[in-house]
């Protein structure tokens, strides 16, 4: 083991930089401004090397803006800044109240892991999100620490929100790096949660009228109408038939209809069955109603028996005789 007497080993990291976003970073913007990460020059690198053990992780920052006493908490992306320069995001420039160059202090500090988070966010736009923990999710994989009180942006199908941390535990600054920690969230401001009882009213009774509407407009004639021929619906009613075929028939042989009324009468005409294997044309008034494929009215109960002996070529023709 060498010893190297006069060659002196930080204890503590603690350095002044001219604070910049990373708008005007040389380069890509290397993703700062949709996570909690900043960017500082190599010899910050070399300081910290001489410090940690190779197995100490992560490294997290506190960031102080001295002049007004506002201070954050981030993780590093690279060392490839400037000397005597950080770029950070923009969002974390408003929560520390700083324009570009202003000065910042940078500080390694060690920080517990995360038990308990609370967000809320700042618009009610953010609850029209399907899913608000899953985005929250995906976006906290670029963060390393979070702090009470900041305002982080969110991106999210090409709009940004904006979420206040508003409570953290174990402690006001915490660790997020593979921790097993539950999430919550608050209202936004100003956000009155709706009476879900009273709209769940409003729903049943605009089905009740909506049943109630179809059950009307599909109502039909009531059977106790049908018996006796009492075929005709009162006039108004919804069972009320429109009055179609008013006019009458003819045959294609000249023969005049059996069971016809020969002409139209007032409100019913006779309807023709024109081209019918039988020729026999069923006349039906216009408030007569189709069972079936039957007109009512038209047919009476009878027996149908099959005689032996029945010869098919005697029944055409007593059909072709009529």
């Amino acid at each position: 083991m060498f010893a190297f007497p006069h060659m002196r080993v930080p204890t503590r990291f603690s350095e002044r930089y001219k604070c910049f976003s990373v708008a005007v970073m040389e380069g890509a913007d290397r993703g700062l401004e949709k996570g909690g990460k900043i960017v500082l020059p190599p010899s910050a690198l070399h300081k910290l090397t001489m410090m940690m053990d190779d197995n100490a992780s992560p490294m997290l920052f506190s960031l102080e803006n001295k002049s007004t006493g506002r201070k954050t908490h981030c993780g590093v992306l690279e060392f490839v800044a400037d000397e005597g320069k950080a770029y950070i995001p923009h969002w974390m420039m408003r929560n520390l109240g700083i324009d570009e160059g202003s000065f910042i202090t940078v500080s390694l500090v060690a920080l517990p892991s995360c038990t308990f988070a609370k967000f809320q966010p700042l618009s009610e736009d953010f609850l029209a999100i399907a899913d608000q923990r899953a985005v929250l999710n995906y976006t906290l994989r670029n963060f390393s620490c979070l702090t009470e009180g900041d305002i982080i942006a969110i991106n999210y199908n090409n709009k940004t929100y904006e979420i206040n941390v508003k409570e953290l535990k174990p402690k006001s600054a915490v660790n997020i790096v593979e921790c097993d920690m539950q999430v919550d969230f608050e209202a936004p401001p100003g956000y009155v949660e709706p009476d879900y009882k009273a709209m769940a009213a409003a729903q049943q009774a605009a089905a009740a009228a909506a049943a109630a509407q179809a059950s009307t407009l599909s109502a039909a004639i009531p059977m106790d109408q049908l018996k006796g021929g009492a075929l005709t619906p009162p006039v108004g009613s919804v069972g009320s038939l429109p009055k179609t075929f008013v006019g009458s028939g003819q045959r294609l042989d000249g023969k005049a209809i059996k069971g016809s009324a020969g002409s139209s009468t007032a409100g019913a005409g006779a309807a023709s069955g024109a081209g019918a294997a039988a020729g026999a044309g069923a006349a039906a008034s216009s408030s007569a109603m189709v069972i079936d494929g039957l007109v009512a009215g038209q047919f009476k109960l009878g027996k149908l028996s099959f005689p032996r002996g029945f010869s098919y070529d005697q029944y055409l023709q007593e059909v072709t005789s009529i």
